[in-house]
């Protein structure tokens, strides 16, 4: 009896089996990347990308760009996604905190060595994050081909410092001008039903709650400085959710993104903590050991159906003198193969009509990354005038062909941009005021042996300096006068300051004192810095 039911046993768990046997097929199916059909590696080396099969659609950037050492987080690094010709997210890593701000991604992670599996298409990139005092953190990015997408995973290679615990995060960022003001909807129950909805805010509205950085004793004295002053407030989410759906309204910006590790994901609004946040997706990292698998998204774009990037086609703006070279050059899809072969060139009469002056095939393209680029040259057209191409349904911005088109393009950037950079005094035009006298507390000088902000530095004082009796961090009276804005406003970068005003002077010289051009009263003033009005001589 007791082998019968032996034997028995066995029939049914065969039985089994091989009923499971289709599903255990499908299962394997979606899990074979190279079946997929959808997501291939392209380009070589550095420059190579995930891509969908046979157009450039949707991509996956993987760590094509590291994060600056400096500042941080500045939406140009990390996994990036473009999806119909437009990047829609970036800063795809690890992160310390929900809403990163400039410098709260320094010190930044480190990469490795991409490795490329061409038979799956899975792009791995080795990370280190060497931050914390209380260990290194090395890691694992992997993008891998799934079904209609990818799957975006992060594996632990070694213990989660002490201190990153409850505070590490996988984020990644996706940009305001593309979802703003479009709908999401979530999955609340992880029960694959998208059960709430909204949208992505215009503007930034979020309560505000204390949020425990970790120590990260590498970061640079401006950066601790800097988070001392702005304190540790950050956003709550807007939406949380175990899968979104994002603009499905919209075929241009539609993706949808799920967790498939069954962590919470949660939406905020970066813009809450710094004026060029991102929303972003994040999730808070619960692996701690080697081998975890501390996030798991599987992100499906709404890909077009033959998708092709429109051209581009790029000529001088400002226009051509009738003696010199002219030519355009069109950007094209290095997919595209039906691209018009033809360009046109049109002059423009008073009456409104158009006679076309000049057509050219165009000749072999020249391949570069995601695109090829080709050349229409029409420098034999020297006769003034004004001018547009055509080319297939585009139609380009009118510009001239004429002797003086070069004497009236200079000015606007020594009245216009070189006046409103000005620092130590404030700057109006009309009723616009573009800023007050800034930086007037400025001068600190010497003896500092880290970099400022973006660089510069003193490690010494100059004994001429010395000399005058100043010690290390004094203010140097006098040097809040002229001179330009640096990109941070946190320095006044006295050796370009200097080259900036040798280029003014040789110019000037060389020029004939610029012809006399000059549109700005200022006037100066010791205590409050002075005014300078712009477009009033």
């Amino acid at each position: 009896m007791k082998k019968s039911k032996t034997i028995l046993s066995l029939v049914l768990a065969a039985c089994l089996i091989f009923g499971m046997l289709p599903a255990l097929a499908a299962s394997a199916a979606d899990g074979d990347t190279a079946n997929s059909n959808f997501m291939e590696i392209v380009g070589t080396g550095n420059n190579s990308y995930l891509s969908t099969v046979g157009s450039n659609a949707f991509n996956v950037l993987m760590y094509n760009n590291t994060f600056s050492g400096t500042f941080g987080d500045q939406h140009m690094g990390g996994i990036e996604l473009s999806l119909n010709g437009v990047r829609i997210a970036t800063n795809g890593d690890l992160h310390m905190l929900p809403t990163p701000e400039q410098w709260d991604a320094t010190p930044a992670p480190s990469r490795g060595t991409r490795i490329h599996d061409e038979e799956t298409g899975t792009i791995t990139i080795p990370m280190t994050f060497n931050g914390s005092p209380d260990g290194v953190l090395k890691y694992d990015l992997v993008a891998q081909p799934i079904e209609d997408g990818f799957c975006l995973k992060m594996f632990l290679k070694s213990d989660m410092p002490e201190d990153l615990k409850g505070k590490a995060r996988f984020n990644l960022e996706f940009r305001p001008a593309s979802y703003r003001n479009k709908s999401y909807q979530a999955d609340l129950n992880a029960d694959g039903v998208y059960d709430t909805f909204g949208v992505f805010p215009l503007h930034p509205q979020d309560e505000m709650v204390e949020t425990e950085r970790p120590n990260l004793p590498s970061q640079e004295w401006y950066v601790k400085e800097w988070n001392t002053d702005r304190g540790n407030d950050q956003p709550t989410p807007f939406a949380t959710g175990y899968a979104f759906a994002f603009s499905p309204e919209d075929e241009q910006t539609a993706i949808d993104i799920e967790a498939a590790n069954g962590d919470l994901m949660e939406l905020y609004d970066g813009r809450n903590r710094a004026q060029n946040g991102w929303y972003v997706l994040s999730t808070l990292i619960q692996a701690t050991h080697p081998g975890d698998l501390a996030a798991e998204w599987n992100i499906r774009p709404h890909v077009k159906e033959g998708w092709v990037r429109e051209p581009n086609v790029g000529f001088s703006q400002v226009g051509y003198s009738p003696a010199q070279e002219k030519f355009a050059v069109v950007e094209l899809d290095k997919w595209d193969e039906n691209y018009p072969k033809t360009m046109a060139l049109y002059r423009v009469n008073a009456d409104g009509s158009e006679e076309k002056v000049c057509e050219k095939e165009l000749g072999a393209t020249t391949d570069w990354m995601r695109f090829k680029y080709a050349r229409f040259d029409f420098s034999e057209v020297t006769e003034a005038g004004l001018y547009r191409i055509h080319y297939g349904d585009y139609v380009g911005e009118i510009f001239p062909t004429a002797q003086d088109v070069y004497d009236n393009i200079w000015q606007t950037c020594l009245s216009g941009f070189l006046a409103v950079q000005m620092d130590h005094i404030a700057v109006r035009e009309g009723y616009k005021i573009w800023h007050g006298a800034s930086h007037m507390d400025d001068g600190v000088i010497g003896d500092r042996q880290s970099s400022w902000f973006d660089g510069m530095g003193m490690q010494r004082m100059p004994d001429a300096i010395r000399a005058k009796g100043y010690q290390g961090e004094d203010h140097v009276d006098g040097l809040n006068k002229g001179g330009w804005f640096d990109a941070g406003d946190f320095d006044l970068q006295i050796s370009r300051n200097v080259q900036v005003l040798g280029d003014l002077v040789n110019a000037g010289e060389i020029c004939g004192r610029m012809d006399n051009y000059d549109d700005l009263s200022v006037t100066w003033d010791d205590a409050t810095g002075g005014l300078v009005e712009m477009h009033r001589p």
